[in-house]
């Protein structure tokens, strides 16, 4: 018996200690002074954005209302210069610390996301970025979180990853550090807050023509300029799109060129569902109503999730207003088709559409492509100063708030014809083990409303 209490001592001072070592009553400022590498971002707070670093050292309490602060690195710093988003906000010299704001609001994250929190399954975190102008998403724009094995993991057990728009990938170079108001994660590179639809999809794996997205795009513009369908993708909150590769676009290419607009629209618009559907949510045998009012069936086979008979490629793109996923087949609501049963053992699904035969993807043949719309940036002028962004959120869920982002803003116009927008080269960093991800290439943040010259 004694010895039973010796070690019920033993365990729990251990457990006392282990939690001690978890808790800091350093404040915010005090701890990441003591961060070699947060300099930067210490800076930033200090001189550009006090009202922030204030609500930060005040609102939140470790114990009672924690907060998990994503801390980019002055590595990620120095890659600012290869971020065709972030570049114009923080090193085009303006000191736009409205935009600056809302960018920091997408590295707080509402409760204590550590090693022992996270797991090996994507999480999709409520951020602070709630403003109308950077999240047409309920709660917070998300983020990805997840555990994994990895190359930078020397010291840690895990490799702690979060995701953001333009599927960026931020690795945490340095875990759990505890502040008296939550957890500091150091990152090794900025998270982007995600963008509209358009810009997100048009440089979408370019690299690998058969997977890029430019057919999908194509044919939702195709049907002609400003359409109903084309405005609620671009502002309508919290949608999920299905988006087929461009290698499943030209299988049936034939059928799909030869359809009217109204019946084209009609088809696309069975690949958009209302409503946030994010991986972490994915059931077997689930069904799911478009935006057609018409169903499909979420299906789970071993490795691998479908869209009545659609492998999902790839989950959780996030944009703007809700999230993507990739699928290898153009769906079809026809009743008889959507009904088909993947094949679970083989690595490409059969079309649901007659198909045009083809035996080799061609990129030059993927259709719609001509129709895809070209960015023009022009500036929308507001008079919102940065100090309408200085409130956090409560449990209202009001945040990092303001009804419009300041001058910086960017209003999209197309113009036709639509030709294909090139995209700056980015040199890679042979010194880093994980690299700066190809960003979109456009001044500043899109809002929800576009224009057409004609």
């Amino acid at each position: 018996m004694q010895i039973l209490t010796a070690t019920a001592c033993v365990l729990s001072f251990l457990s006392t200690l282990c939690t001690a070592q978890n808790k800091s009553s350093d404040s915010f400022i005090e701890v990441l002074k003591k961060q070699t590498n947060l300099t930067s971002f210490t800076t930033l707070l200090e001189q550009q954005l006090p009202a922030i670093l204030k609500a930060l050292e005040a609102t939140y309490e470790a114990d009672t209302k924690p907060v998990t602060i994503l801390a980019p690195s002055d590595h990620a710093f120095e890659r600012l210069q290869y971020s065709d988003v972030l570049s114009p906000i923080f090193l085009s010299g303006e000191n736009n610390t409205a935009l600056m704001s809302q960018v920091v609001a997408y590295h707080v994250l509402e409760g204590s996301w550590t090693t022992e929190t996270l797991n090996t399954s994507f999480k999709f975190l409520p951020s602070m970025t709630s403003t109308t102008n950077f999240s047409r998403v309920t709660g917070g724009q998300r983020v990805g979180a997840v555990l994994q094995p990895g190359l930078n993991t020397t010291n840690y057990e895990w490799e702690m990853v979060f995701t953001s728009g333009e599927a960026t990938r931020s690795v945490v170079t340095v875990q759990d550090i505890p502040f008296a108001g939550g957890i500091i994660q150091i990152l090794d590179n900025f998270l982007i807050p995600p963008i509209d639809l358009v810009p997100t999809i048009e440089p979408f794996n370019l690299a690998n023509p058969p997977f890029a997205l430019t057919a999908f795009l194509g044919a939702l513009y195709s049907t002609g300029p400003n359409t109903t369908f084309q405005k609620y993708l671009n502002s309508t909150k919290d949608l999920t799109i299905f988006v087929p590769a461009n290698v499943a676009f030209e299988t049936v290419s034939k059928s799909l060129e030869s359809m009217s607009p109204s019946t084209l629209q009609n088809l696309l618009s069975y690949h958009v569902m209302p409503g946030l559907l994010y991986s972490e949510d994915f059931t077997n045998d689930t069904s799911l109503t478009m935006y057609s009012n018409q169903s499909t069936t979420m299906r789970f086979y071993p490795n691998s999730f479908f869209v009545n008979s659609a492998r999902i490629l790839q989950s959780d793109i996030m944009i703007y207003n809700g999230v993507m996923h990739v699928i290898d087949v153009v769906l079809d609501p026809n009743e008889e088709l959507k009904t088909r049963l993947p094949n679970p053992t083989s690595a490409t699904q059969m079309a649901v559409l007659p198909t045009t035969g083809i035996t080799r993807f061609n990129a030059s043949e993927a259709p719609f492509t001509t129709f895809l719309p070209n960015f023009v940036p022009t500036e929308t002028p507001t008079t919102t100063t940065s100090e309408d962004l200085l409130a956090l959120r409560t449990s209202t869920g009001t945040g990092f708030g303001a009804s419009r982002i300041g001058s910086s803003l960017v209003m999209f116009s197309i113009s036709m014809p639509f030709t294909l927008q090139l995209y700056p080269v980015h040199i890679p960093d042979l010194q880093s083990p994980s690299q700066t991800p190809v960003q979109i290439a456009t001044s500043n943040y899109p809002s929800s409303e576009y224009k057409y010259d004609t």
